[in-house]
């Protein structure tokens, strides 16, 4: 064995390692020679460390961007697609719900293609809108561009400088953009439809390189089978419903004494406008461009005498004459255009009530025929109200089991120190507000007088408790006539005149001058089985200055304007001669 040695040595010097400082202190070229020939540096572990993981982290950082850049494409699509979307939608929205009548039928509108695009580059239609009485027409069209399609407005406005004016709303569509749907229809092979009775009207786009989207708006003409009116929707000023025709004749004379125009009449007259007679529809500020809407399928439901005179925006009614689309199944085509400067619209499945809902009965009942003291209080009045004085009237829902007879020349004005709101349901009976009334004979040849206006200073009241319980937002209803009663609904109009007076005896004076066999009236709105105008009347329809400040809603009967006290008395004779 070999033994260990014990002994302990003396710990010796610690080397220094010199750094390049000590080996070369004072040459430049020293320092630089000596960093060559260094040999410190990284280890074969760490350099095969860095290059396991650099592959790892630059095929990460690779893929992002690769995944990036791929996306791209597709993200900009969206964003396009996107921004289609909103630019349809703004222009899609208002034009349907300024629309009167729409259609899928291409060939409507085939003089309204988009303007600079290449021949046969325009595909199907998508839809058409009109309005402003056929002034303004708003057409949808596929057009090929390139490789892909793509959905353009054209705007064509009657007057308008430059013809047709083209906006691209919708570019790079893989496929063409459907046919718009309705509801309830407007079928391709159909002609013009009127938005009246259309709940909805539908855009679907075709995706294109992104997004899909449907577009959906309600034409504010829309009004619904059901009943009601939507938010934003508006009823036509003169809506006629149609079951019950007033039969009206052409063979008076209209106040001229000429008996000139015949002896014709209709059976199926719902809107009659008698000799010497205009009838004004309005729509807010404007002067006859409202719409009346007539929903009868029976020939000469439209029955204009040859010197009357209508003045509306547009016609809509339901019954299409034969071979022709220009005017309405009347006597005949010279009969009905004859003053009548409107436009015609044929409604699929005609103009639908509104079926508003009656109010409840008042809780306070009278068998009074009057009211005490010529003021009166809301409640049910179970026998004829009859008023022949300036009468005052607290607000609330007036309730009359039969009927109500106002005679003329009287004012019905606000009581109980309130505004007058009210509502006049008439359950059952006449209702009649302008009766009773004798014009004055006037000596000498001169033409008797007529009766006064009524002068109602009334307005709707706001809400009222219906009959199923609920409380009802009124529609602007002044007189509601339950849907049951068929009794005419009867306005007397002011300002009517004698007929003309006789010759005198012996050669003597002339006749006098006969003074208007009727007169003036003018109402919100109509809402009625059918109108009767006489002859020699003026009737406005509409905004403005009215003698009933409420609509009138007669679902179940007939409207006539009647002149009060037959027209006055006739002239005397002349005085006698020498």
């Amino acid at each position: 064995m070999i033994a260990k040695s014990t002994e302990q040595r003396e710990p010796g010097p610690v080397r220094r390692v010199p750094i390049l400082r000590d080996r070369c202190p004072a040459s430049s070229l020293c320092l630089r020679r000596a960093r060559i020939h260094e040999e410190s540096g990284v280890t074969l572990v760490e350099l095969l460390v860095v290059l396991m993981i650099l592959p790892i982290v630059a095929g990460g950082i690779a893929v992002a961007l690769i995944t990036a850049l791929k996306d791209q494409t597709g993200v900009s699509a969206r964003l396009s697609s996107s921004a289609d979307a909103q630019t349809t939608s703004a222009f899609f929205g208002r034009d349907v719900q300024s629309a009167f009548q729409v259609t899928t039928n291409g060939s409507l509108v085939s003089s309204c293609t988009p303007p600079g695009f290449a021949p046969g580059s325009t595909g199907p239609l998508v839809g058409a809108m009109t309005w402003n009485g056929g002034q303004t027409v708003v057409a949808y069209w596929n057009v090929r561009a390139g490789g892909a399609w793509e959905l353009v407005r054209v705007a064509c406005i009657a007057g308008a400088p430059g013809g047709p004016s083209a906006t691209t709303i919708a570019h790079s569509l893989t496929a063409t953009v459907g046919a718009m749907t309705c509801v309830p229809s407007c079928p391709a092979s159909g002609g013009w439809i009127s938005t009246v009775g259309m709940s909805n009207v539908t855009l679907a786009s075709s995706a294109g390189a992104g997004l899909a989207y449907n577009l959906s708006a309600v034409p504010r003409n829309w009004t619904p089978v059901g009943g009601g009116v939507p938010a934003g929707g508006s009823l036509p000023p003169l809506l006629l419903l149609g079951s019950t025709p007033d039969n009206t004749t052409c063979s008076s004379d209209g106040g001229d004494q000429d008996n000139d125009h015949g002896a014709s009449n209709s059976a199926n007259a719902l809107l009659s406008i008698g000799h010497n007679s205009t009838l004004t529809v309005d729509s807010g500020s404007g002067s006859g461009n409202g719409v009346v809407a007539v929903d009868s399928g029976q020939k000469g439901s439209l029955w204009f005498c040859n010197d009357s005179t209508l003045a509306a925006s547009q016609i809509e009614s339901e019954f299409p004459p034969p071979n022709t689309s220009q005017t309405v199944g009347s006597q005949s085509a010279s009969e009905y255009t004859n003053g009548a400067a409107a436009n015609i619209t044929y409604v699929v499945g005609g103009i639908p009530d509104p079926k508003y809902i009656a109010p409840a009965k008042p809780a306070a009942s009278t068998s009074a025929s009057t009211c005490s003291g010529n003021a009166c209080t809301p409640e049910e009045f179970t026998n004829t109200l009859n008023v022949t004085q300036n009468t005052t009237f607290c607000p609330g829902v007036y309730y009359f089991d039969r009927g109500i007879t106002v005679a003329s020349g009287v004012t019905l004005s606000a009581g109980c120190g309130s505004s007058a709101n009210v509502l006049f349901y008439v359950h059952s009976g006449a209702a009649t507000f302008g009766a009773g009334c004798s014009g004055e004979w006037q000596n000498d040849g001169g033409g008797g007088s007529g009766c006064g206006r009524i002068s109602a200073s009334l307005s709707p009241l706001a809400q009222y408790t219906g009959s199923n319980g609920a409380t009802i937002s009124n529609p602007g209803i002044l007189i509601f006539q339950d849907a049951g009663d068929s009794n005419a609904l009867t306005f007397g109009v002011s300002n009517s005149g004698g007929h003309e007076g006789g010759d005198g005896n012996c050669g003597g004076n002339d006749g006098g001058g006969g003074g208007n066999q009727c007169g003036s009236l003018s109402m919100v709105s109509v809402i009625a089985q059918a109108l009767k105008i006489p002859g020699g009347c003026s009737v406005t329809i509409g905004s403005g200055t009215n003698d009933y400040r409420g609509s009138i809603y007669a679902p179940g009967a007939p409207v006539e304007v009647v002149a009060t006290g037959d027209g006055g008395g006739g002239g005397g004779g002349g005085g006698g001669g020498g």
